[in-house]
């Protein structure tokens, strides 16, 4: 397969060139590798930032969404974008250096990663990876619909994005993920890697509404065009003030133009330069891993191992047992991190931060990469003492099965002295509340647990001496915290009837069902499921389960704006959807169009059949309304064509007729393009130059008229009364409508002589004074389009014809009416022909002199005035 493609950038209007668009793109088609980014506007140097993160991408792909490998690409990013900006400490702005210090740079980033190619059947794999709002906007040529990953509606560009942060501080793996899906890719798809205001763009349809115009506008525009065409949509206020960055991918499979063999990338194991040196990724993987290792640092194990792959392939294995240890580790040091960080600099920082120590305490107090963490919080006063455990296995008095009760076996016997009697019952006591828990940890009674847990704290007054928990013990006590928590963050969000609230609140594994009421499960459910289709964009499940909540649970749930809108769209869209269907089973094309609503365009439950019947139909009505045959004509041959004709659509009687109609005209059309009806001085003449004459004469000539007979109305002189009269029914036999093509051939004709003669006189330098067309002509042209027609745009729109063609004409009738005196100037005799009293020759006897000339030949009915009008007549007609 090959890939040709086309790099489209623009900064924002508050840059001055490309220098300060803070968008960036990469590609290497030999291996498939495809890229953009945009730096967020509020950082510092995020063009930087954006350009470093899609030449790492195109050096070394990131393939994986495991957290760990995700923060191992995203540290080697880090790594560069040090040594390129500035050295911080010598930025000589205080804020600025502040900023850097504090806030660092952020980024989206969208990348297409091609894995595997077939060439037998023109088929690459693609797997699609973004970060935040830049998308990859995928576009069918032949279904002409388009998918977007991730954003697919306009809305959700107002969301803020998950960006790259450039410092390391502020990466969270648990946060900071990618979506990443595959997809087949052949050379009917075009594919467009946008940030984000090119991507709001097209998906909300553009200047027409509709993505696919859209997504094919911004794939026509080249490079020199794209600055204009940005311009135009801010002007129009489609598209905010951003940069625009488009990168456009079209597949073929076969190499056209300047197009490229598409590549497959599935390892790191292609080398990388960087700085003029040489670098093999995988070794220097290995190599940071096996150190990692020595150190015994299980935070950059973790990191280093990744998804395994890459170690893997170098020879390198842990068991999985080892592997989850270093993850949990570096996890639980991210948290108590994360706790200390909020926690710094605020009261009560020890209460805050010695809880979360006590439960990731036991994984972290004998790590090394916790060494700096441990002694920050040991100099910000936390006690990282964790008490003596005790383990299940410690010696203990004998226990009963799950879910049977403990029963005590020693009491005080009787004549014991009272001091060793409260010794044994001491002994007895801290015993008991022993007992009490581990009865509890082995049902499983989450309750128990706690109370037992909350018991024995605060008898520890009382027993100093009490065994601390062990590492099991706690982590249980800390999951039955959990789950208690979590129980309760899930009762305030059921009270609150918050629908996502419930969603995010309920956790299976951690909420026993049993702690809740029919009730109260039915309402999970509901609030679950309508999450869900709110995610999937279900109408059909949303309008389902709103209706149920509707039906008996309405008070216990509120919704936001947000979900109203909605609920409220998925409901219009599926009365939309019920509306169109009815119609297309009319068949009728005026019911379809005008029942269509474009709240439907690219939804997913309007098939493909129906949404092509729709197109065809607007495509109809739009050539029908518009008087246009042409377009009518090829709206009729697309329907012909499509397999729905005979089954699904049926045209009216006006309809056919108009159809009819419109296929004779375009066909009239055709021939009037072809066909020359006269020869003047080896220049054809063609028919359809005879129709444009026709269709500007008209006007011209009636307005000519109405001038005139305003005039006669105003004149009390019989004999000019007369002579007005005389050129009224001159020109009215002009415009006769069976005579109107005679004249106007005469006309061309006539055109074509006077020009030659122009030219000719301009060569003996005869003087052309008495004949100013030019300072006629904007006056005449301004009076036809202001009073010989009353709508002047439409006149051209349905006479199709444009300006140049209506000035050409002004001006052949105009030549004409003026060279009447200029010729009559010429032709005064000279002194010795005055006295042989000969007269001189009038333009119209020169003209027929010249028609009687080989120079002018009639392709038909050349020496029958009549007969030739009609013939022209006859053939501007439409075909039957």
């Amino acid at each position: 397969m090959y890939v040709h493609s086309k790099e489209l950038q623009y900064w924002k209007s508050e840059h001055k060139d490309l220098n300060g668009c803070q968008d960036a793109d990469a590609l290497d088609s030999s291996r498939g590798l495809f890229a953009v980014a945009d730096g967020a506007g509020t950082t510092l140097f995020p063009a930087i930032w954006a350009r470093i993160l899609v030449r790492h991408f195109v050096d070394i792909p990131l393939m994986s969404i495991d957290p760990f490998e995700v923060e191992w690409w995203v540290r080697l990013a880090q790594d560069e974008y040090k040594r390129q900006i500035p050295d911080v400490e010598r930025l000589l702005d205080w804020s600025v250096r502040q900023k850097a210090q504090s806030q660092g740079s952020d980024s989206t980033l969208a990348t297409v990663r091609i894995t595997a190619i077939d060439d037998t059947s023109s088929q690459a794999l693609a797997q699609l990876l973004v970060f935040g709002d830049s998308c990859v906007i995928v576009g069918d040529t032949q279904t002409q619909v388009i998918e977007s990953f991730v954003l697919q509606v306009p809305s959700e560009f107002d969301q803020a994005p998950i960006c790259i942060p450039s410092s390391l501080k502020f990466f969270n793996r648990s946060f900071h993920r990618c979506a990443i899906i595959s997809k087949i890719l052949e050379p009917r798809h075009v594919v467009v890697l946008a940030t984000d205001a090119v991507s709001k763009w097209i998906l909300s349809g553009g200047s027409s509404g509709i993505q696919w115009n859209a997504f094919q506008e911004v794939c026509r525009q080249s490079r020199v065009d794209w600055p204009t065409f940005i311009d135009g949509c801010r002007k129009r206020k489609e598209m905010v003030d951003d940069d625009a960055t488009a990168l456009i991918l079209t597949f073929k499979a076969e190499r056209i133009g300047d197009g490229e063999p598409l590549g497959a990338e599935n390892t790191h194991s292609h080398p990388m330069v960087r700085d003029g040196m040489v670098i093999d990724v995988i070794k220097v993987r290995k190599e940071a891993f096996e150190k990692a290792q020595q150190a015994k640092n299980s935070e950059l194990v973790a990191i280093y191992y990744g998804d395994g792959k890459d170690l893997k392939s170098a020879g390198i294995d842990m068991a999985d047992e080892e592997i989850k240890h270093a993850q949990q580790v570096a996890d639980a040091l991210k948290e108590v991190m994360r706790v200390f960080r909020q926690a710094q600099n605020t009261p009560g920082l020890t209460a805050k931060v010695e809880p979360v120590w006590r439960q990731y305490g036991h994984l972290l107090q004998n790590e090394r990469c916790a060494d700096n963490i441990r002694e920050t919080l040991q100099r910000n006063g936390v006690n990282l003492a964790l008490p003596r455990q005790f383990e299940l296995s410690d010696p203990a008095p004998t226990l009963a099965q799950p879910g049977e009760p403990v029963v005590m076996q020693n009491q005080p016997p009787e004549g014991m002295s009272a001091e060793v009697s409260e010794q044994l019952a001491d002994r007895l006591e801290r015993q008991a509340l022993q007992l009490n828990f581990l009865q509890a940890y082995r049902d499983e009674d989450d309750n128990a647990i706690l109370a037992a847990f909350e018991t024995i704290e605060s008898a520890r007054l009382r027993y100093p001496n009490l065994p601390a928990f062990g590492e099991r013990e706690t982590w249980r006590i800390a999951q039955a915290q959990t789950h208690r928590q979590t129980l309760q963050k899930l009762k305030r969000a059921l009270s609150e009837g918050l629908v996502e609230e419930i969603e995010t609140a309920y956790n299976s594994m951690l909420i026993n069902e049993k702690s809740l009421t029919p009730d109260e499960l039915k309402r999970v459910e509901l609030a679950h499921r309508l999450s869900a289709a709110f995610r999937e964009a279900d109408d059909e499940a949303i309008v389902a389960i709103y209706n149920q909540i509707l039906s008996g649970y309405q008070k216990f749930f509120t919704f936001t704006p947000q979900e109203q809108r909605h609920i409220n769209a998925a409901r219009q869209r599926r009365e939309a959807l019920l509306q169109i269907q009815v119609a297309l089973k009319s068949g009728s094309l005026q019911q379809i169009a005008n029942t269509y609503d474009p709240i439907l365009d690219n939804y997913k439950s309007l098939t493909e059949q129906e949404k092509q019947l729709v197109a065809l139909a607007q495509e109809f009505v739009v050539a029908f309304r518009a008087n246009d045959d042409e377009a009518i004509v090829h709206a009729n041959e697309k329907i012909m064509d499509s397999s729905y004709y005979w089954q699904f659509i049926a045209f009216t009687e006006n309809e056919r007729s108009r159809i009819a109609f419109a296929e004779a005209s375009v066909k009239t059309q055709v021939r009037a393009n072809m066909l020359v009806v006269a020869t003047v001085k080896d220049q054809r003449i063609l028919l359809e130059q005879v129709r444009k004459v026709c269709r500007v004469k008209e006007p011209y000539i009636n307005y000519r008229i109405r001038l005139l007979q305003q005039q006669a109305k105003g004149s009390a002189e019989n004999e000019a009364d007369q002579e007005v009269d005389l050129q009224i029914a001159y020109l009215k036999s002009e415009v006769d409508p069976q005579q109107l093509p005679y004249f106007a051939l005469e006309n061309l004709i006539n055109d074509k002589l006077i020009r030659v003669k122009i030219a000719e006189e301009n060569q003996q330098g005869v003087s052309m004074d008495d004949f100013n067309v030019e300072g006629w002509f904007s006056s005449v042209f301004e009076e036809f389009r202001k009073y010989a027609v009353s709508n002047y745009d439409e006149f051209l729109k349905s006479n199709k014809l444009t300006d140049d063609d209506v000035e050409q004409i002004l001006l052949l009738l105009l030549r004409r009416e003026l060279f009447v005196t200029h010729y009559q100037n010429q032709q005064k005799p000279a002194r010795f022909k005055s006295l042989f009293k000969q007269k001189p020759m009038l333009l119209d006897d020169w003209l027929e002199r010249q028609k009687k000339e080989p120079a002018v030949i009639y392709t038909q009915y050349s020496s029958e005035r009549h007969q030739r009008g009609l013939w022209l007549y006859g053939l501007l007609q439409p075909e039957k």
